[in-house]
């Protein structure tokens, strides 16, 4: 017996209420009273007071308790009512409030409600009630469903017209998951201990709290349709009632959930979330936008009502046509279209020669291998033809497939004669009747199908009495068997199994019966011989509907093969499917020839429609293209068709072949695949079990009542002396199974990028209205649709709409755009002003429209065959093929030889709307990541004429100097010895440098001593000029004062005395200046003055101590990178290195000019330096080259303040770091050595901006100014990089938008990029895409482990070589009290409080903002398969 699950009931209450029969013709089938002792539920044993009740439904006793409910007689045309059980009143309760309702023709229909919000997980959808519920299948191509987002065809609008909102049950997998959430601990509802009838029952919840709870979760459900997700939970088992009542109450009534497991089969494969069937793909209904979308207000434009214009005759009905938005043609004026060359057979003999020549390639590429002899070459094409004339499969009906493959059947038959391999109109499956005595040959038969099992079987999960089972087991096979011979069948196949009674019943009536039927095979028998599947025997009221066909014979194997016999069903309708029998071959090699043919089959039927298709859009192939073609045919990847030409991958790999959906493998008999235990596996299978060991071993000293005793023998019997290990039994032969690889088609599969959107529409644009996501359709198989059904469905279907439910506009002003392989194919849609061929004729009509010669091709209709053709070939063909052109393409007058696809645009019109598809090419930008090991710069070598040029300033400057010395000199008065001793020592300086210097000059134009060593001895010159400088300040300032100070008045002797009293008075002046002047900072004079920029300084004190000789290296206060690189380049930097000792981090170095003092310090001196070496190898010179002097730089885009310098040579730049920056970077500072160099040694990619150095750096000069900043070295992403268009991305709209107006190199943000995603989004490669995902996944997360956020992605754009440029900046800000107060501000300022639209703010959690990034990040950079 069937147990009463939703599927049992469901099915029992359709043929209740679809049947006329009277009550009392059911009796017959009812459990008899006399061999029922106890109720079906409560099991409570029936006395003369508890009487017996039978349920109409179930046909169970159950006790007046038990079976207390009654169906109204109204809805199935009975006086009375009808008396059923609790159990079944529930499910015909579900059918009363889903809308159910007896039909026409008998059968439950299911009433519309339109477009009703969903809510609470979708708990509130539909629970099929298809024949085949909880069945897999093969795979789903062509169906309304797979692609509707209407929600209903128009067969049941036409049926059902109800609009009162209604709950619908949801599939039980889609209830468990809800329970779940029910019982979560933190957020589900709160379980409580109640006390009902003086018993306290513990978890458990009143009903009215599981509404609040459901309405809670959601505002848009409302109390009713909460009331009824409840009673879904309690009748699907979910809940219990503690009143056993099957009603669910919005009240106190007390409820207990169960644990139930939901198998594969409860759930039906077009409603469950986690199958690929469920997501209508590139349509789906649900779309989430990747970015947030703001609420608008706006005046919504109304849309005008269509007019119904008649006009008459004539080819002017397209003169408002407009192929493209940017393309304003009028069709009426184009030129007039040249005539046809040849006519339309000599058209189509020239394409099938091309496809025949394919053909006979194609197999010779497919079979390269397996040695396909010429006479199997003959058979197999034969056979092919044969099917795609005989299967005709109807796309026009939903329950079609597209695959011919999924209707013929290919049956390897070992041995025999090949020329007896044939096509059957029918089923054959390797089955034997159950007894040989039963009927093997049989006209006409009738034909019954059953699927699951004829046995008795109880509730699986209620226990009952042996003596019961004895006695109900025998009536109820007889009422079962009898019930189905009442049908009168000479043939039944059970899916499963049948008792042994129902066999003998079977067999003393003549009828055949066949055990252990695959259900597809099943499923097949009903498609051909127009019967219906009996899903239990013992829900039938009305007679089930049996199948016949023309003969059934057994068909028995010779006695020296080992096969099992072949049930045949033969002579079903043809058109309808097959099965072909392959003979003549052992079976290793039938089923490589099964394999060869089923792509054959496969090539065929494309063929059949694509050659419709191109004929319909006047298409032909030039002979000097398809000569060249043929000669390059080895570089092409296979193809099925024969004009889409892809060069082959280096990676290209063989791939299993997909024969018949789960039919993937073939079973064969292999000696090797029977295995032998060996003997340890015997031993080990021999080993006691524990609880066996311990009692066998125990020593009993005591008496067996002690309870020792007697817990070792409980455990004893429990392990009924079980091993502990698995029981392995004797190794049987078993059928391997194995996979025919043939090479893959690059035609099979097509990924697709989908997208959709409308500038039109004010409350979504600029997002997306379907959100890019990528779409694996397969040909003729998954997410696969005809073009016919694509165009009427989603293009000229008024009644289909935008699949955002935000989005108002109508889809005539939608683009969708499907992108693959470097193209990408856009889909408009247009209105005329009358229908296309001058009369409102609904008809679909399609044309080619060269945009360059704005030349059309005849408007023609289109026929059955290119309606059928796969719409992921269609898509194929315009992506690909690159050889067709227009027909007449080579006549010396031909006005267009443009390709027929990529430069044509594809139009289908029907009435007066149009759709068209254009192909253009995508601009592609390859990913550059941050290089692990960074390019450095060489140092740069000066040329003759430089170092000629920087020699004639260094001697300008030296003899600016001595000539200023020897005028001093001349100016002071009265002569002595120190100055004549002074003059002397000027001309001997002056002439020792003059020939330093002419030295130098002959060094440089000999042409010696070039490079980097004459740049040092440069910089020594450089550093002696200033010292010079400096030293004859001092001797000047030695003589006692008597040197005069040039242009200072001030400077004037002291013992000058005036009488005048303005020269008192200027005296007294003079005197408070100098009181000033020693409290204040005063700039030191000099007699002699540098002839350098001011600025630098050459620094002579390092550590208090003086250096002689100094450094040449100089410092300048404006460059902080010049005193880093001071610092790296001392002695103390070496040393602190080398010292093993050093507990210290950080390295501190005081250093001072002649006129100012220096400060800097390197942190984590050691760890930085490690880590530079690790990124430079071997480059150490050269990094300290780059850091030698900077500028100050403008960052564009950052809102901090802070300042910017950027090195010279453009390849680091330095940013100074705020105060909290810094106290992160310490603590952060060893988790990010230790995570560069994991990813630097396991060679995984980073997109984190290395940062080289941390420093601080200060200097005071003796005018006053100064400076002390915190500065991190970080290398430049745009190193060498020619960049168009930089973004700064943290995956918040919040207040990220960029003014550019005026600006030619402002950084844009977030907001900027996704105004531009939709007519311009950034598109890379499937490599680069996941490359930048697996890397943004990686990196965030770490940075969240360690309260990391407020970093960006630094994108940049070139366009003059198709790069981007991408790498996360700014990731050293934790989410210290500071950022969490900046939170929570922003998020009461942007909650919509204090008006305007509600953002969340850029500053979140560390964790909340990975996960924003990580997702906005995905969205932003779109994936083109393929």
């Amino acid at each position: 017996m069937e147990p009463r699950n939703s599927q049992y009931v469901l099915s029992k209450l359709t043929n209740l209420l679809s049947s006329n029969e009277n009550e009392n013709v059911f009796r017959q089938y009812w459990m008899p009273d006399d061999i029922t002792v106890e109720c079906y539920d409560c099991t409570s044993k029936f006395t003369s007071f508890r009487r017996r009740h039978h349920c109409r439904v179930c046909g169970q006793v159950f006790c007046s308790k038990c079976c207390n409910s009654y169906i109204s007689g109204k809805q199935i045309g009975y006086n009375g009512n009808l008396r059923v059980c609790t159990f079944c009143y529930g499910f015909y309760q579900n059918f009363v409030e889903q809308g159910r309702v007896p039909a026409a023709d008998g059968t439950l229909s299911v009433a519309y409600h339109g477009n009703r919000r969903r809510s609470i997980d979708d708990v509130a959808a539909q629970l099929s009630h298809s024949p085949n519920f909880g069945k897999s299948t093969r795979k789903v191509s062509a169906s309304v469903d797979l692609y509707g987002s209407t929600g209903v065809d128009s067969a049941t609008l036409d049926v059902v017209k109800e609009t009162n909102e209604t709950v619908i049950l949801k599939d039980p997998a889609a209830l468990a998951r809800l329970l779940a959430r029910i019982l979560e601990p933190d957020g589900g509802l709160h379980l409580e201990t109640h006390r009902y009838y003086f018993r306290s029952y513990q978890d458990t919840f009143q009903g009215c709290k599981l509404v609040d709870w459901l309405i809670d979760q959601d505002n848009h459900t409302s109390r009713s349709q909460a009331v009824a997700i409840g009673q879904a939970l309690l009748t699907a088992g979910f809940l219990t009632a503690v009143s056993n009542q099957p009603i669910f109450v919005d009240g106190t009534e007390l409820y207990q959930p169960c644990d139930r497991t939901v198998i594969p089969g409860d759930t039906p494969d077009s409603e469950t979330p986690e199958q690929d069937m469920e997501e209508p793909l590139w349509l789906r209904e649900v779309v989430a936008s990747p970015f947030q979308i703001e609420k608008r207000t706006s005046n919504s434009s109304s849309q005008s009502k269509m007019e119904n214009r008649h006009r008459s005759g004539g080819n002017h009905s397209l003169k408002d046509f407009k192929p493209n938005q940017g393309l304003q043609v009028d069709i009426c004026n184009l030129r007039e279209n040249f005539a046809e060359h040849g006519t339309l057979d000599t058209d189509t003999l020239d394409l099938d020669t091309r496809y025949r020549e394919h053909e006979e390639v194609y197999l010779d590429r497919v079979s390269a291998g397996y040695n396909l002899t010429p006479a199997w070459r003959s058979i197999l094409q034969d056979l092919a033809d044969e099917t795609i004339r005989t299967v005709t499969p109807d796309l026009r009906k939903n329950s079609d497939d597209m695959d011919i493959r999924c209707y013929v059947k290919v049956k390897c038959v070992a041995g025999g004669n090949r020329k007896h391999s044939r096509l059957i109109p029918g089923e054959v499956c390797s089955l034997k009747l159950t007894h040989r005595k039963m009927a093997t040959q049989l006209d006409k038969p009738r034909i019954a199908l059953v699927a699951n099992s004829i046995v008795y079987q109880r509730d699986e999960n209620r226990m009952m009495a042996l003596d019961t089972l004895t006695l109900q087991e025998e009536e109820y096979i007889k009422n079962m068997t009898m019930k189905l011979l009442q049908s009168k069948p000479n043939i039944v196949l059970v899916e499963k199994t049948a008792s042994r009674l129902a066999q003998d019943i079977f067999l003393r009536e003549g009828v055949s019966l066949a055990l252990n039927v695959k259900f597809r095979v099943l499923e097949r028998l009903e498609r051909l011989t127009g019967g219906k599947i009996i899903t239990s025997i013992d829900s039938m009221m009305t007679a089930p509907v049996m199948g016949t066909c023309q003969s059934f014979y057994v068909e028995n194997p010779p006695e020296e093969q080992e096969r099992r016999s072949l049930l045949v069903f033969d002579g079903c309708s043809p058109e309808l499917g097959g099965t072909i029998i392959l003979q003549g071959e052992n079976r290793s090699i039938l089923v490589k020839l099964k394999a060869i043919l089923k792509r054959l089959l496969l090539l065929k039927y494309n063929w059949k429609y694509e050659r419709s298709f191109i004929l319909n859009e006047y298409g032909w192939i030039s002979s000097k293209i398809k000569e060249k073609v043929e000669e390059e045919e080895d570089k092409f990847a296979i193809s099925i068709s024969p004009f889409i030409k892809v060069e082959t991958r280096s990676l290209e790999g063989m791939v299993p072949e997909v024969l018949e959906g789960m039919d993937v493998l073939e079973e064969m008999e292999d000696e090797e695949s029977v295995f032998k235990t060996s003997d340890k596996d015997l031993e080990k299978t021999m080993e006691i079990h524990p609880w066996c060991k311990g009692f066998i071993q125990e020593k009993l000293n005591q008496s067996a009542d002690t309870p020792g005793v007697q817990n070792s023998v409980a455990l004893f019997r429990a392990a009924g002396w079980r091993t502990g290990t698995i029981q392995k039994t004797a190794p049987t032969p078993v059928r391997a199974k194995r996979a025919i690889q043939l090479p893959d088609d690059h035609c099979e599969n097509l990924p697709v990028l989908f997208s959709s959107f409308s500038s039109k529409s004010c409350h979504v644009y600029p997002n997306f209205c379907v959100v890019p996501w990528v779409v694996d359709m397969g040909m003729y198989g998954n997410y696969d649709i005809s073009l016919g059904g694509f165009l009427e469905l989603f293009c000229f279907n008024k009644d289909y709409h935008c699949p955002n439910k935000q989005c108002n506009t109508p889809i005539l002003t939608h683009t969708r755009r499907f992108c693959h392989g470097g193209g990408s194919i856009s889909v408009h849609m247009q209105e005329l002003e009358a229908p296309i061929m001058g009369e409102e004729v609904d008809k679909l009509m399609m044309w080619k429209y060269c945009t360059e010669c704005e030349l059309i091709t005849p408007i023609v209709p289109v026929t059955v065959d290119t309606w059928s053709l796969s719409f992921a070939m269609f898509l194929h063909i315009i992506f690909h093929e690159n050889q067709l052109t227009r027909r007449g393409s080579d006549r010396p007058d031909a006005k267009c030889s443009h390709s027929l696809h990529q430069e044509h645009l594809t139009c289908f019109g029907k009435m007066d709307a149009v759709t068209t598809f254009k192909y253009s090419k995508l601009p592609m930008l390859k990913l550059v990541p941050p290089c692990t090991t960074p390019e450095l710069p060489d140092i740069k070598v000066l040329q003759q004429t430089e170092m000629l040029e920087k020699m004639k300033v260094l001697k300008k400057h030296g003899s600016s100097i001595y000539s200023d010395v020897l005028e001093t000199l001349h100016e002071i008065k009265g002569e002595n010895a120190d100055i004549k001793r002074l003059l002397g020592q000027q001309e001997d300086d002056f002439k020792e440098y003059r020939a330093r210097v002419e030295k130098l000059e002959e060094q440089i134009c000999s042409g010696t001593d070039q490079g980097i060593d004459m740049l040092q001895i440069l910089e020594i010159l450089t550093r002696d000029v200033i010292m010079a400088q400096q030293q004859w300040n001092k001797r000047l300032l030695s003589l006692n004062g008597s040197a005069p100070r040039k242009k200072n008045a001030s400077s004037l002797p002291a013992s000058v005395e005036s009488s005048d009293p303005q020269q008192i008075k200027k005296t007294d002046n003079d005197t408070v200046k100098k009181f000033i002047s020693t409290i204040m900072p005063h700039e030191k004079e000099d007699l002699i003055t540098s002839p350098f920029p001011p600025g630098h300084h050459l620094i002579i004190t390092l550590s208090g101590s003086h250096l002689d000789p100094p450094s040449p290296i100089l410092v300048a206060e404006t460059e902080p990178s010049s005193i880093i690189y001071y610092l790296l380049n001392t002695d103390a930097y070496q040393h602190f290195l080398a010292d093993e000792n050093e507990s210290n981090q950080h390295l501190e170095l005081q250093f001072s000019s002649d006129t100012a003092q220096f400060y800097s310090c390197s942190y984590f001196t050691k760890e930085f330096h490690l880590l530079r070496n690790e990124i430079f190898p071997g480059r150490g010179a050269e990094f300290l080259a780059s850091l030698s002097t900077c500028r100050r730089w403008e960052a564009m885009g950052g809102k901090s303040g802070l300042l910017f310098f950027k090195t010279r040579d453009d390849r680091f730049i330095l940013k100074q770091m705020s105060r909290f920056e810094f106290q992160s970077f310490t603590e952060f500072a060893p988790h990010y050595f230790k995570y560069i160099k994991q990813c630097k040694d396991s060679g995984t990619k980073t997109l984190l901006g290395k940062i080289v150095g941390v420093y601080k750096v200060g200097y005071k000069s003796v005018t006053g100014t100064g400076m002390k900043m915190d500065l991190l070295i970080i290398e430049n992403l745009f190193y060498k990089k020619e960049v168009d268009k930089s973004y700064d991305l943290k995956g918040s709209v919040r207040n990220r938008l960029t003014v550019t107006e005026g600006k030619t190199d402002a950084v844009l943000l977030d907001e900027n990029l996704v105004r531009g995603s939709c007519e311009a989004p950034l598109y890379i490669n499937s490599c680069d895409k996941n490359l930048l995902v697996e890397a943004i996944k990686r990196d965030t997360a770490f940075l969240a482990i360690h309260q990391m956020m407020d970093y960006s992605l630094l994108a940049g754009i070139c366009s003059g070589t198709g790069e981007l440029v991408v790498g996360i900046i700014d990731y050293i800000r934790t989410f210290t009290w500071d950022k969490k107060l900046e939170t929570l501000v922003k998020s009461v300022k942007s909650s919509g409080v204090f008006g305007g639209p509600a953002k969340t703010p850029t500053v979140i959690n560390p964790e909340f903002y990975r996960k924003r990034f990580t997702e906005a990040m995905d969205s932003y950079f779109l994936i083109v398969p393929d």
